[in-house]
């Protein structure tokens, strides 16, 4: 899998912001408790400026082995001239590639950026029923308000099953 697929696959499987995947340093990441810390550093700080801990699923462990042997080259796990160009000209391409369709109401989108990946990740942890403390916790949301703005919804469909889930109790 290509370096910037990797990317992609991090991003969207660990919710993170643009910058938060640029600044991950190797020192982050720890593969024996399966976690990623998003810290604050002398380059970037997050933007709630509160470090958070991130479980790692499945895709981000084998994204990451399969990068371990760049951790000796530099510092970070993304920063380079690749990362750089896979932000500025080639994102699009590599989000299709990588087989992450972002779709608004199964309409594809016309145009992507870094960003839907984390929206992306937070619309669809609410949609399989994720509690909305769990989510403020991944999305780094200093307030569950923020959370609840931006991703539970809820729909005629849901507001349906749940008036409809009183019949079977009475």
């Amino acid at each position: 899998m290509p370096h910037g697929r990797r990317c992609v696959k991090i991003a969207y499987n660990a919710g993170l912001r643009r910058n938060e995947v640029v600044y991950l340093a190797w020192d982050d990441v720890d593969f024996e408790n399966e976690t990623i810390t998003v810290c604050n550093s002398d380059d970037h700080s997050t933007k709630s400026r509160k470090i958070r801990t991130l479980p790692m699923n499945s895709d981000i462990i084998k994204a990451l082995k399969a990068l371990r042997p760049r951790m000796f080259q530099n510092p970070y796990v993304f920063r380079d001239r690749l990362t750089e160009s896979l932000f500025l000209h080639t994102f699009e391409q590599i989000v299709i590639n990588a087989g992450h369709v972002i779709t608004k109401d199964g309409k594809k989108k016309n145009k992507f950026s870094f960003h839907d990946l984390r929206r992306t990740f937070g619309t669809n942890l609410a949609n399989k029923g994720i509690s909305p403390k769990i989510l403020q916790k991944l999305m780094g949301h200093a307030l569950l308000a923020t959370t609840m703005k931006y991703y539970i919804n809820a729909d005629m469909d849901q507001q349906r099953k749940a008036v409809e889930s009183l019949v079977k109790i009475a």
